[in-house]
């Protein structure tokens, strides 16, 4: 293969590493509890652990960060649950993170300062942190319907009360879907500390406002009901505070002498999220290789999964400013954050030419 050379060349010395969890068992898998459940993937044990990940106390609510630099704690042991700060408290996070506003929204706790701190600690007073830019809004967890009724009568016996701050046991979970499912179909139950969000299936049936219980179990309880799963139902993401580096390959590569596109190129999600809505932003990537099925003869280019997450549409370098939709994502490989891209016939793409990379000791071709 030749290697081309390209200003963009000095990207790879600057790009910041991210550090993800495993994939194995997502946010979602944790949370998400169906008629039919299957036994988790059992969890890799890292070979070491970077001080982003590493953990003072480490007991699940009330766990304490080893960036965490409060002098103390809002959960309170005593009691099992969290506590609302001191006017002390209170202004302490306000000047040790320069805050214009701070939410206490249990489980968590949302900073809004113009000076995020580096590293950006988990948490905050044991308390799950997330820091948002200055006049942006934290996307709190909504459902569709207004089927929840707090004054109807719990389902379940009134000594029969589920753990606020703790996952429910199997006994417990199957206790709710016995409960639920004499009133609704259920699709799934979602349990999000200190509320059940249940998916209610779609099979003819209508309900009509304020006619389910809001409470289950002793815990606040609403209702999805939708064609769109809870999950993708809109981008549940938290807005990230990221200052993009000033050297950027927004070249179009169609217009250059390569006229072809190749790995490493950048690539863009579009504006059309995957329920046909419109998304306020859009997330930049590179692309992959072409890959072509042994078995089927079609052809492929790979990209990162995280990259196209709320979009199928991919353009080559941007999805404004001249830029070519180059083809939509047909198959998703979650796990392994792989997205195949099916190109159109007008988009040329070649494995023989990339930018040039350090020469690699490892025998794997891809790695």
């Amino acid at each position: 293969m030749q290697q081309r050379l390209s200003a963009v060349e000095t990207l790879r010395f600057q790009m910041p590493y991210v550090a993800f969890g495993s994939r194995q068992q997502t946010y979602e898998t944790l949370l998400h509890s169906h008629p039919e459940s299957t036994a988790p993937p059992e969890q890799p044990t890292a070979s070491h652990q970077p001080k982003f990940f590493t953990w003072v106390t480490n007991n699940g609510y009330g766990a304490r960060n080893a960036s965490d630099p409060a002098p103390f704690s809002l959960w309170d042991d005593h009691v099992h649950d969290f506590r609302f700060p001191t006017p002390e408290e209170r202004k302490w996070i306000v000047d040790a993170f320069r805050a214009e506003s701070v939410t206490y929204s249990w489980p968590d706790i949302i900073i809004e300062t113009r000076f995020p701190p580096n590293p950006i600690p988990l948490t905050v007073a044991c308390v799950a942190a997330t820091f948002i830019p200055a006049g942006s809004n934290w996307p709190y967890l909504t459902t569709n319907t207004d089927y929840s009724n707090p004054r109807l009568p719990d389902p379940l016996s009134p000594h029969f009360q589920l753990p606020k701050w703790e996952r429910p046991s199997e006994k417990q979970r199957e206790a709710v879907l016995r409960a639920l499912g004499r009133l609704v179909t259920v699709q799934a139950v979602n349990y999000i500390a200190p509320i059940i969000i249940v998916e209610i299936a779609l099979d003819g049936r209508s309900y009509s406002t304020r006619s389910l219980p809001g409470r289950v179990g002793g815990l606040l309880t609403v209702y999805h009901h939708s064609h769109t799963p809870f999950w993708p139902l809109t981008c549940q993401s938290r807005e990230r505070c990221i200052t993009p580096g000033t050297v950027q390959d927004t070249t179009n590569y169609f217009l250059t002498d390569l006229q072809t596109l190749c790995p490493e190129v950048r690539v863009e999600c579009g504006l059309t999220n995957r329920d046909s809505g419109y998304l306020d932003a859009t997330m930049a990537s590179t692309a992959g290789v072409k890959l072509r099925n042994t078995d089927s003869g079609y052809i492929r280019l790979t990209v990162s999964n995280h990259g196209f997450i709320n979009s199928d549409e991919v353009y080559h370098p941007s999805s404004q400013n001249g830029g070519v939709c180059i083809g939509h994502i047909d198959e998703r490989f979650d796990a392994l954050d792989v997205a195949l891209v099916k190109l159109y016939p007008s988009t040329t793409f070649t494995n023989g030419e990339y930018f040039p990379s350090p020469a690699s000791e490892s025998p794997h071709p891809f790695h």
